[in-house]
């Protein structure tokens, strides 16, 4: 990691912390606290940020790029827990508990953070009872997102696949059409869903030609967002 001049960035940083969820509703003061002992840094893409069995620093917050938690296997592949993109934050239980890290942090391309110190959010956490009971909702809101994960790593692929797009899809100006960008490489993504990448490119290709979808690289356009929801319920196999 590269250190950004703190001076120079003081603002900056403190308008980022601002925009945070884990920091809605908070007192200006505790925000201006916080951004005194954070940091802006840079991260060269494969970038590891955080080694698991190692405390992290302190809270990872993405202001731009992406990075990715990873759980490395024996046979050579990775099982990939969370994909974090501009205004996730990642490390806060770690950091609470001062335990350390269960997965590698990997920056997956060139990205802006800020680094919040995990004492310094400490410290604030117990003076700021609206911070404190962020950080309990945030936890808390993880927590159930790891059990949906986990249910719906039982699910068969396409279902998984359809689930997933439907998760990041976004409305268009034209009715009944929405689309989602892929935030990474199917290679990461197929990991993320825990498939490979040709299951995924399949399912994919099975998806486009039943008229579901239309795939331009990373770019998904829905098309037939009810028959999307059919393959998620396992209503629709595919075929």
């Amino acid at each position: 990691m590269r250190p950004i001049n703190a001076l120079q960035e003081a603002r900056r940083i403190e308008a980022t912390l601002a925009r945070l969820e884990l920091c809605e509703a908070v007192a200006a003061q505790t925000i201006r606290q916080l951004a005194l002992y954070a940091r802006m840094v840079r991260t060269e893409r494969g970038e590891l940020l955080v080694p698991c069995g190692e405390r992290p620093p302190g809270v990872f917050a993405v202001l731009r790029g992406s990075l990715k938690t990873r759980l490395p296997q024996a046979n050579g592949h990775e099982v990939i827990p969370a994909l974090l993109g501009p205004g996730s934050t990642v490390g806060l239980a770690a950091t609470v508990l001062s335990h350390p890290s269960k997965v590698d942090l990997v920056a997956l391309e060139e990205s802006l953070l800020v680094l919040i110190e995990g004492a310094s959010l400490l410290a604030q956490m117990a003076c700021d009872p609206r911070l404190a009971r962020n950080v309990a909702n945030n936890l808390a809101t993880k927590a159930q997102a790891l059990m949906a994960q986990f249910e719906e790593s039982r699910l068969p692929t396409h279902q998984r696949l359809a689930a997933y797009l439907e998760s990041i899809a976004e409305p268009t100006a034209a009715p009944e059409i929405w689309t989602a960008r892929l935030p990474v490489s199917k290679t990461v993504l197929a990991a993320r869903l825990g498939m490979k990448k040709e299951t995924l490119s399949r399912l994919l290709q099975r998806l486009a030609r039943r008229g579901v979808i239309e795939v331009t690289r990373r770019d998904i356009t829905i098309l037939d967002r009810a028959g999307l929801v059919d393959a998620r319920s396992g209503r629709a196999q595919s075929a």
